[in-house]
Order: C-alpha cells, then sequence, then structure tokens
C-alpha cells in the first residue's frame, strides 16, 4: 500500500470515529439497557479494537512511505 503520511493520517481518523460510533450505537447500548446483549457488546468491542488496529498499520505504512 503506498500512501503519503497525511493520507494515512486521514485513514486511519476515518476508522477511528467509525469505531467509536458503532461501539457507541452497539455496544454501549447493549450494555446500557436490561435486556441488552453481553455477547453484541463483546462483538462490538472486538470490532472496535480491530479498526483500532488497522488505524495503527494505516499509521506505520504512511510513516514509512511518506
Amino acid at each position: 500500500m503506498n500512501v503519503s503520511a497525511s493520507q494515512a493520517k486521514h485513514a486511519a481518523g476515518s476508522l477511528r470515529i467509525i469505531g467509536m460510533a458503532q461501539f457507541a450505537a452497539y455496544g454501549y447500548k447493549a450494555l446500557s439497557t436490561v435486556n441488552g446483549s453481553l455477547k453484541v457488546a463483546a462483538l462490538s468491542a472486538a470490532a472496535y479494537l480491530l479498526l483500532e488496529g488497522v488505524a495503527l498499520f494505516i499509521l506505520s505504512k504512511g510513516d514509512q512511505d511518506g
């Protein structure tokens, strides 16, 4: 993947926002309601962590190429 440092920073920021938004929409809702599912919260947290990892990977590629 050939990205400049600024492109990598933008892509990583977007992924972080998407990860936080999906966790807020699904994970927090699942934890805060009486009928909430721990499984949904755990999957949402895993998706958030995955997106954070991809964001870090993209940032590392941008540092090398840009």
